[in-house]
């Protein structure tokens, strides 16, 4: 029988440390930490002080919308890159799209070098629009863009987001000047990911995150608007790595940094930007495609238990081409952890573990000085152009 009773002594700190030395052969828990990337320590064995109580344990870090990613979970976005505006290119995008709502995605992610705007009914036939929550990043006219999904989805209210990026100072005034037209949910994208494919290390990408909503923000208290309003305008990207934890902690260090910069702004802590995890393209092989099944799991389950409020997932086989398998594969990795996993059900379940707190410390420490830096030097469009 089992017994609901503890059949474990209590175990100190020097208790463990007393086992881990025994097991290296006399070598002290600190010879199994390493250095990262960024030159921060990632302890083996951290110690957790008996003495504290729950009153004195870290708040909760909480999704966007906690209430809704109990009962449904996250958003889960299926990307689409046009590489071309060819009538084939076209009609293979629309089966994608189409296979990929009705095979548990909730919103879609499209990106081209080319306006789009006259190939939006294409793209979108069939498409209940005002089910379903869009971003597009191409080079178009917003509201020509605005126009042509309203006018596909009829009367019914539709969730547009557009990626202005805070690097450039016109796509900033662009997205102020936007925050009035209905329908227009989202104006501006804090792209860590992209950031983080081109070399960044996880201090750098999140540094420049944080700069990036700060530099909206800036602009938008400059223009008159109010930056309570805008906030809900605002999206970042975090780059969630094949390594579980360090996604894990990368996203709650997102969400420590934002809270730190809105109580200097006066603003609510609990009305954070949308958050999004997308698994490193960087990570991935392209001579065994297959190999990227596991990384592109572990990383999403990094953002399943660091709290994203939404996740947007490469098929494991694209950069040899990515096949419509692969697509259904990620979706159906994320569904089965909400479902069947339950991963969502639970907010922060990795709060109060003492790697995870300090890890999550020690990145958002680092992270901040880094923002500070950007900041002094004129803030991150400056930095971005020096």
């Amino acid at each position: 029988m089992s017994s609901d009773e503890s059949v474990f002594g209590a175990t100190s700190h020097a208790d463990w440390a007393e086992m881990v030395a025994k097991l290296l052969g006399g070598a002290p828990p600190e010879s199994l930490n390493r250095i990262d990337e960024d030159g921060l320590t990632v302890s083996a064995l951290y110690e957790i002080d008996p003495t504290v109580g729950t009153e004195a344990l870290p708040a909760p870090q909480l999704p966007q919308a906690p209430a809704d990613r109990v009962r449904y979970g996250w958003d889960i976005c299926q990307p689409i890159f046009l590489a071309d505006l060819k009538q084939t290119t076209l009609a293979a995008a629309n089966r994608s799209i189409l296979a990929a709502l009705e095979t548990g995605a909730g919103s879609l992610w499209l990106s081209s070098d080319e306006d789009i705007t006259s190939v939006l009914p294409t793209l979108f036939d069939q498409v209940l629009l005002p089910a379903i929550s869009v971003t597009i990043t191409a080079p178009a006219a917003a509201g020509d863009v605005l126009d042509s999904l309203q006018t596909l989805a009829g009367d019914e209210a539709i969730s547009l987001h557009l990626t202005h990026s805070p690097v450039c100072p016109s796509a900033i005034a662009t997205g102020l000047g936007l925050v009035d037209q209905p329908g227009l949910r989202g104006l501006f994208m804090a792209d860590g990911w992209a950031l983080h494919n081109q070399g960044h290390t996880n201090i750098a990408e999140l540094a420049a995150v944080l700069a990036g909503v700060a530099a909206v923000l800036r602009a938008g208290h400059a223009a008159g608007h109010d930056l309570a309003a805008l906030t809900s305008r605002i999206s970042l990207t975090v780059a969630l790595p094949a390594d579980m934890f360090d996604g894990i902690a990368k996203l709650r260090a997102t969400r420590q940094l934002l809270t730190s910069l809105f109580a200097g702004l006066a603003l609510d802590p609990t009305k954070l930007p949308r958050l999004i995890g997308r698994p490193s393209l960087r990570m991935m092989s392209l001579l065994e495609s297959e190999e990227n099944m596991l990384r592109t799991t572990t990383a999403l389950l990094g953002g399943a238990i660091g709290g994203a409020d939404a996740m947007v997932a490469l098929g494991h086989d694209y950069l040899s081409g990515e096949s419509e398998a692969a697509r259904r594969l990620a979706r159906m990795t994320q569904l089965m952890m909400i479902e069947e996993s339950g991963l969502a059900r639970s907010l922060d379940p990795a709060g109060g573990s003492a790697f995870i707190e300090n890890r999550t410390d020690d990145l958002a420490s680092a992270a901040w000085k880094r923002f500070q830096t950007i900041e002094a030097q004129g803030g991150l469009p400056m930095f971005a152009e020096a």
